[in-house]
């Protein structure tokens, strides 16, 4: 979770240029038919003193707030790479991160062809009995024409 909550910082930056040019968040609503919503806002919106943050950290947050949108984006991408840095560092050497990861999701080249060359028959209409993967999967639930569930069995 530990990574989640770091990239969370980043995101949060960006969803804030978003909400800036479009007024929403999360949901696309800048661009439109013929265009985009309005031109960018000639400055980022600023944090504001509240119970959770004082004016000397409300101060600090909005440091690089100062100039246009444009503004804030360049100063993102200068300040990014270190963040990418401090992902790695969390998780190169993190010995928790390898025990879970390291060696996890292995696929031979010969399944990886195997499993790509099976991929490829699903053309083929599994009413017709024919299917390339029979060797990978005995058996598997398909959703029929008639808007129920059956269990086929390849042959």
């Amino acid at each position: 979770m530990t990574m989640f909550l770091y990239c969370f910082r980043e995101r949060e930056d960006l969803m804030d240029v978003y909400e800036a040019a479009s007024g929403a968040r999360l949901h696309a609503a800048y661009y439109r038919p013929g265009g985009v919503y309005r031109d960018l806002p000639d400055s980022m919106p600023q944090y504001q003193a509240s119970k959770i943050h004082n004016a000397a950290a409300v101060e600090k947050m909005n440091e690089n707030r100062q100039g246009s949108v444009l503004d804030f984006i360049a100063d993102f991408t200068k300040r990014f790479p270190k963040c990418i840095d401090e992902y790695e560092t969390l998780l190169t050497d993190n010995r928790i991160w390898k025990q879970r990861t390291v060696g996890i999701g292995v696929v031979t080249p010969e399944r990886a062809l195997a499993l790509v060359s099976a991929d490829r028959c699903c053309a083929v209409p599994v009413s017709s009995g024919i299917c390339a993967r029979s060797s990978l999967m005995k058996s598997t639930t398909v959703w029929t024409s008639t808007s129920r569930w059956q269990d086929r069995r390849f042959v």
